[in-house]
C-alpha cells in the first residue's frame, strides 16, 4: 500500500489541472483555427497525463486536414494506446487484409 504526503498529492492535482486548462486552451484554439496552437498546447496536455489530448493527438497523426501535423501512423497509434490506457474507447476499423492489424479511426 502507498501513502502520499499532502504534498505529493497538491502536485499532483496541480499537474492534472495543468493539463485540463491546456487540453481546454488548445480546443479554443483549434475552434479559433489556430491549430500551431492547438497542437502546442494538446502535445503539453498529453504530455501532463491528459487522455482526451492523446485521443486529439492520435486523430490528428491519423489524418489532420490542417496539413499541421504529418501524417505518422506510428505516432498515431502511441497516442491512442496512451489514451486506451485512461479507459477511452477507441473505434477500430476492420482491415481489409487479413494479416494487417487494425487502425484505430476517430
Amino acid at each position: 500500500m502507498r501513502s502520499y504526503t499532502p504534498e505529493l498529492a497538491d502536485s499532483g492535482v496541480t499537474t492534472l489541472r495543468k493539463g485540463e486548462t491546456r487540453y481546454q486552451e488548445g480546443v479554443a484554439a483549434e475552434k479559433g483555427g489556430d491549430m500551431e496552437g492547438a497542437v502546442a498546447a494538446y502535445v503539453e496536455s498529453a504530455r501532463l497525463g491528459h487522455p482526451l489530448a492523446d485521443l486529439r493527438l492520435g486523430q490528428l497523426y491519423e489524418k489532420d486536414t490542417s496539413k499541421t501535423l504529418p501524417r505518422d501512423l506510428q505516432e498515431s497509434i502511441r497516442h491512442y494506446q496512451k489514451a486506451r490506457e485512461f479507459g477511452i474507447d477507441i473505434k477500430t476499423q476492420p482491415s481489409r487484409d487479413p494479416g494487417a492489424p487494425n487502425v484505430p479511426t476517430h
